[in-house]
């Protein structure tokens, strides 16, 4: 969960940040066929650092991170459709392929936390 928030309030950063036009950058095929499915695969990719979680957040830190996430949401959505975030595996994202990428890293990690809690 702490790790998609950080992912979440990277990608809102940086389109809060970017401007039209964004530059130019082909996705990988296999990053096609992932918008594609709406699936990752499990273990395709090493996350940045930026992005990975301390071992030691609180339940108060996650219910903060979880409603800035949500503004960050709020915020993101009234942006220019021009903005973008590069991502190191899916390329150059404008804003609603930024936040299309976001529900499908959500969707992997969320069914990663089912899947441990069947175990």
């Amino acid at each position: 969960i702490n790790h998609c928030c950080l992912s979440m309030a990277r990608v809102f950063e940086t389109l809060a940040a970017s401007g039209a036009p964004a530059p130019e950058r082909r996705p990988a095929l296999a990053a096609t066929m992932i918008f594609k499915s709406g699936r990752i695969p499990r273990g395709s990719a090493k996350s940045p650092e930026k992005t990975i979680p301390k071992p030691d957040v609180t339940r108060p830190e996650l219910l903060e991170m979880l409603d800035a996430c949500e503004r960050g949401l709020v915020e993101t959505e009234t942006l220019d459709s021009g903005v973008w975030f590069e991502h190191f595996f899916f390329g150059v994202l404008d804003r609603d392929k930024a936040l299309e990428f976001v529900r499908i890293h959500n969707r992997h990690h969320l069914n990663i936390i089912s899947d441990i809690k069947k175990a």
